[in-house]
């Protein structure tokens, strides 16, 4: 298992290759609104897994998910079509829902 918080400056590209899942996500833009996109995939041709839109000056919604996590199988990828953002997102690469369940049980607790 592998919890990594990626660094997003900018725009779009491949963040992981292969299954995991996103845990927490904290972006916010510049001086104009923009918005973003991940992607269950290499493209975004993928799979729209979250997408949001962030006013200037204001932190991104964290995920509302019952789980508190957003899962992928193919890869993660971020489209960005409008603004620049900056932040992370915090992803669990390599693991199963049970070694999900288990991370999060130790974080929260």
């Amino acid at each position: 298992m592998i919890v990594s918080s990626l660094s997003v400056a900018g725009g779009t590209g491949q963040l992981v290759t292969g299954a995991g899942w996103v845990t927490a996500i904290g972006v916010a833009c510049g001086g104009t609104a923009g918005n973003y996109v991940l992607y269950d995939g290499t493209s975004a041709g993928g799979q729209v897994l979250y997408a949001a839109t962030v006013e200037p000056g204001v932190a991104s919604p964290g995920l509302a998910l019952p789980h508190g996590a957003l899962p992928f199988r193919s890869g993660l990828y971020l489209s960005v079509p409008a603004g620049t953002l900056a932040g992370a997102i915090t992803v669990a690469a390599g693991m199963t829902l049970a070694d999900l369940v288990a991370f999060l049980a130790r974080i929260v607790a």
